[in-house]
């Protein structure tokens, strides 16, 4: 009887050693699921230099933006060749700082000929100072004055499809650039009396400065130095937003051009868009900067200015 007790403990001390070491696998299974995994972040200079002669491949835990591990992205050259992007092909994606990596991801440096004017060459981003008075009257918009020339550095975006163009500005972007115009507007009103009378010209749909002048002389707060600060107030509330609106589309766009037919000229990098309304020229030492050597219509506020590569 006593043999069979001991045979019985032996059995159940078994039964539960086993349950333990399967515990333990278990835990320990359940510790190594939890350990992050690791993916590799690599930039491929394709035929290119990086210009700190390093290897830049990035170790990335599972869930983290680029921008948690890149800094700084990565300077290329690639000689009689310009930068365009880094580009990933799986992705079928530029590089974006936001870009949440599950996978072992590889962007490409994707380049353009120096001497040759092409779609890759201006699709994308820009940015640029862009006159504010043209760009007020020739959208004949009534709340600000037109005679302040003051510039306003604004994005401008081209979009190449099936042979035609889109160039557009975000009202995002509109949003950004107007508030610094206001703020040069209003710091001139103190140094500018005709600027001075010209505001309160147009907010008071007055004929001429003279007229506005008279205006201020008759009507309060009647001194000068209170007019400003009226005046100054009233910049401060101006609605950026609104201004914004009003310029752009249902899609959120304020459109220069839209879907237009325009000839490339790889001879003197020049880009024709519909023949008459715009003229722009690449500059041939720095394909990262180009000019509106002519604008018409809406685009009248572009004319003469020089924009570059937005990274």
């Amino acid at each position: 009887m006593k043999n069979w007790i001991k045979i019985l403990c032996i059995v159940i001390t078994a039964v539960m050693l086993t349950g333990v070491f399967a515990g333990c696998k278990k835990e320990e299974k359940e510790e190594t699921e939890k350990t992050v995994k690791t993916y590799f972040l690599i930039f491929d200079s394709n035929g290119g230099e990086f210009t700190d002669n390093k290897k830049h491949i990035y170790t990335v835990n599972k869930g983290e933006k680029c921008k948690d591990i890149v800094k700084n992205l990565p300077g290329v050259e690639k000689q009689n060749e310009y930068f365009f992007r880094w580009y990933s092909t799986e992705l079928q994606a530029e590089y974006d700082p936001e870009l949440i990596i599950t996978s072992d991801t590889v962007f490409i440096a994707q380049w353009y000929e120096s001497d040759v004017m092409s779609e890759s060459r201006l699709q994308g981003t820009w940015s640029g100072n862009v006159s504010m008075a043209e760009l007020i009257e020739s959208n004949e918009i009534k709340e600000l004055p037109c005679d302040f020339e003051s510039d306003a550095n604004i994005k401008v975006h081209f979009t190449f499809e099936k042979g035609k163009v889109t160039v557009f500005v975000t009202e995002e972007d509109l949003v950004s650039a107007v508030p610094a115009y206001l703020d040069d507007l209003k710091d001139n009103i103190d140094k500018n009396d005709d600027l001075l009378y010209d505001v309160v010209k147009t907010a008071y749909g007055l004929e001429s400065r003279k007229a506005a002048k008279t205006y201020t002389k008759e009507h309060a707060p009647y001194f000068k130095k209170a007019w400003r600060k009226a005046v100054k107030e009233s910049i401060e509330a101006f609605n950026v937003k609104a201004f914004a609106q009003k310029l752009t589309d249902s899609n959120k766009r304020y459109v220069l051009m839209q879907k237009a037919l325009y000839k490339m000229d790889a001879q003197t990098n020049i880009l024709k868009i519909s023949d008459t309304e715009l003229l722009i020229a690449v500059d041939n030492k720095n394909g990262d900067m180009f000019t509106f050597t002519k604008a018409s219509g809406v685009c009248s506020c572009y004319k003469g200015c020089s924009f570059e590569r937005k990274k």
